[in-house]
């Protein structure tokens, strides 16, 4: 618990000059890994393989966690290249606009297929060249606990955050599981 609290602390205070948590997005993920480096301080000098499957174990994992796969298949010799990572929440990009967006539409759109071509094309370890190849996002395990992340900011010359309205409903399907809606956090900037 020591580490725990030691490492929220570091967090609270920054990163460095002039770093500090901006949002409770930023502190849900520094104590849900203040919680896992707490959990794993007894496997530190461990066995590779124990030290793994505790990672997979600790509370956040347990709550949060799911795995997201990626394959991508070149195509002109269609081989695949699979790869997998474990994540805790759902970061969904906003696209600046006024109409209203639904967020099972843009979770939907995250996870089409993409279509790499052009300046975006697959680095094929087969072909041994740039090719065009398809993308695919597949949610390999859901989570217990489901967490939206509403990416509210612009990039470029004009960053800002973004005003678009997102429709949320009450229940939801995610990789083949039904989540309620629990929580919906709202920011109003003051000014």
């Amino acid at each position: 618990m020591f580490a725990c609290l030691l490492e929220l602390t570091l967090f609270r205070r920054g990163h460095g000059p002039g770093r500090f948590q901006h949002d409770a997005h930023e502190f849900l993920r520094a104590l849900c890994n203040a919680v896992a480096v707490a959990s794993l301080a007894p496997f530190k000098f461990g066995d590779d393989a124990a030290r793994n499957f505790a990672e997979l174990t600790t509370l956040p994992n347990v709550l949060f966690g799911f795995d997201v796969k990626r394959i991508t298949r070149c195509d002109e010799c269609g081989s695949a290249c699979e790869t997998n990572e474990r994540v805790l929440d759902l970061d969904i990009p906003i696209p600046d606009t006024n109409a209203c967006q639904q967020l099972r539409s843009l979770i939907a759109s995250m996870f089409a297929d993409e279509q790499l071509v052009g300046r975006e094309q697959y680095e094929c370890n087969a072909c041994g060249r740039h090719c065009d190849a398809v993308r695919q996002t597949i949610i390999d395990s859901t989570p217990a606990v489901l967490i939206v992340h509403l990416m509210r900011f612009g990039f470029g010359n004009d960053a800002r955050k973004l005003a678009t309205p997102v429709a949320v409903l009450p229940r939801m399907e995610f990789g083949g599981a039904i989540y309620e809606l629990v929580r919906r956090l709202l920011f109003f900037e003051l000014r």
